[in-house]
């Protein structure tokens, strides 16, 4: 976000049907959403992007720009616990969803606690890890009924990302 060209780039990009939309790692890439969150969601937001983003020091620090930018929709990568959960439960307008990928989805009964406390509509499949199959299984043996786990494995990114053609 610190060079102007990078916006004039996702712009050309964001139009080819084969970008569905933005990640962001700030923490890899050095900067601070305190800094350049504003700049950042405001360009998803005119251009109505999802946006993948990794927590930077807590998840919570999302909700104040989901709760401005209604028109970006955000994936809090990592679902791994309460931080996550409570994140989520303190949005205005429902337009952040939380991934299950990476290891800390695997810890006992969490996608199980998160479906209880915001439902299945909000958590995607994620498979950032050395291992899909076990990012997969860990849905699929989940003590969740199989409208939850369809949500999870497919219905909800579906819908995000409107493949239903």
């Amino acid at each position: 976000p610190r060079n102007d060209n990078t916006f004039t780039q996702a712009e050309r990009m964001m139009k080819n049907k084969k970008c569905v939309g933005i990640k962001l790692h700030p923490v890899c890439h050095n900067y601070s959403l305190e800094e350049y969150g504003d700049k950042v969601f405001s360009f998803a937001n005119q251009n109505s992007a999802i946006v993948q983003i990794h927590p930077e020091k807590r998840a919570d620090y999302i909700i104040p720009f989901a709760n401005q930018y209604t028109k970006t929709r955000f994936i809090m990568a990592h679902l791994g616990g309460e931080a996550h959960i409570q994140a989520v439960k303190k949005l205005k307008y429902g337009n952040v969803y939380v991934d299950t990928s990476g290891m800390a989805s695997l810890k006992n009964m969490i996608i199980e606690y998160a479906v209880s406390q915001i439902g299945s509509e909000r958590i995607l499949f994620g498979t950032d890890t050395y291992s899909a199959a076990s990012q997969r299984g860990r849905i699929e043996f989940s003590m969740i009924s199989d409208l939850d786990k369809e949500n999870i494995l497919f219905n909800n990114a579906k819908e995000l990302f409107d493949l239903s053609n």
